[in-house]
């Protein structure tokens, strides 16, 4: 279970992370790192790329699973850096 806590980020809200009453946002996680994807050769634009041209799974763009392997979806390309 999540020990949720009373943060001063909005009065009477409850946050399960503290990092979402600091932000203000809830549901929502902070970067902690970069992106794979910002490095990425086929990036379009911000949450877009030629793999998932209609947004990126949440998953891939928070660093969750590795784009290094196919999934499903990604028309065949996979993460690749920028040189």
């Amino acid at each position: 279970m999540i020990e949720k806590k009373r943060e001063k980020g909005f009065p009477g809200r409850i946050y399960s992370n503290p990092d979402m009453a600091r932000f203000g946002r809830r549901n929502t996680v902070p970067l902690s790192k970069k992106s794979q994807c910002s490095d990425c050769v086929h990036r379009l634009r911000p949450g877009t790329c030629q793999a998932f041209p209609e947004g990126i799974p949440q998953r891939i763009f928070l660093n969750e699973i590795s784009h290094r392997s196919p999934y499903p979806g990604d028309h065949g390309l996979q993460y690749e850096r920028e040189t």
